[in-house]
């Protein structure tokens, strides 16, 4: 009699056909997603590290620049990215200051964005104007590329002294790179370091980018590892208990006084060397031991071997707004 067969009894006769067992004894294998573009991507501890570094430099460069353009600058650090020189470039506004950076001794090539925003009131500053705007920027003569060039270094400086405790590297300005030859600094896929910075000058806001080559991010990043100011954060379970033992040791000034009472001038007037002065103040009643001039204990004045001495008593009262002087 001929019998037909189910989908899982068809099911079953190809398992054992193939060798294959019949239940799920078989363990199913996970797989976590990998994109390989992250791959060599810095650390959340060596961004801090680097972040680190350079707020001190912003900070610094924040002086030196208003110092050098005689009004305020504020700059802080937005971005720390590690990314693809060709991305970077992508993210570039289309009117912009990007000059070449030699970096030595290594004997590679760095970038450094300005936005025209900043650019234009930095160059004004430093003919005497007022750091004003330029609403629709043309392009940048030679006698104002010769100032941004001087205000370049001036940051190259800055960076240069900013590293020196970690790396020993000199930045020196090459030349200005138009946007068709800026590709010629580094590869397009070549992963660089990127630092944004943003700048504060006279009510006017912009954009200081610096992108660096896979050599010397990699030198600077093992140089931070290896620092003990840098390479981590430490938590507050290991700062406190060190603050709290410098404290320890930090003195104060401390007196034994009584409360202050009103005294009429003519009684000063008429003290004179043997004079006893009547305090407004009962014989039993503790004085104060004040610390940093604010009344903590009270005690009593007593004498301890060749010196005098409190003797602690009780926590200070809330002290009471103090009278003046009696007319």
């Amino acid at each position: 009699m001929e019998r037909n067969l189910n989908q899982d009894e068809i099911d079953a006769l190809y398992r054992a056909a193939h060798g294959l067992r019949t239940g799920p004894t078989r363990r199913t294998r996970q797989f976590d997603r990998c994109d390989f573009r992250q791959a060599g991507q810095i650390t959340r501890d060596q961004a801090r590290a680097v972040g680190g570094l350079h707020e001190g430099f912003a900070r610094n460069l924040g002086h030196v620049l208003g110092a050098h353009l005689r009004t305020h600058v504020e700059m802080s650090v937005v971005a720390i990215e590690q990314l693809g020189f060709g991305e970077f470039t992508q993210r570039l506004p289309e009117n912009n200051y990007v000059a070449s950076v030699a970096v030595t001794p290594i004997g590679v090539s760095a970038a450094l964005q300005l936005d025209l925003s900043l650019a234009y009131p930095m160059i004004d500053l430093v003919l005497g104007g007022n750091g004003s705007a330029v609403e629709h920027p043309a392009e940048v003569t030679e006698i104002e590329e010769q100032i941004l060039e001087s205000i370049v270094a001036v940051i190259l400086r800055e960076l240069q002294q900013g590293w020196q405790p970690v790396l020993d590297l000199r930045f020196t300005f090459e030349h200005r790179q138009p946007m068709a030859q800026i590709m010629r600094l580094m590869p397009p896929h070549e992963k660089v370091l990127s630092l944004s910075f943003e700048l504060h000058l006279a009510g006017i806001v912009g954009m200081m980018n610096l992108a660096f080559p896979a050599v010397v991010s990699t030198g600077l990043l093992r140089k931070l590892s290896e620092s003990p100011v840098y390479h981590r954060r430490q938590d507050d379970s290991e700062i406190r208990p060190r603050l709290r033992q410098r404290l320890l040791g930090a003195r104060f000034p401390v007196e034994l006084a009584l409360p202050p009472f009103p005294v009429p001038i003519r009684e000063l007037l008429e003290m004179r060397p043997g004079h006893v002065m009547m305090f407004n103040h009962p014989a039993d009643r503790p004085a104060q031991v004040k610390v940093a001039g604010r009344a903590v204990f009270e005690a009593q004045a007593i004498r301890q071997a060749k010196l005098r001495a409190a003797l602690i008593q009780s926590p200070a009262k809330l002290a009471k707004p103090e009278g003046g002087l009696r007319g």
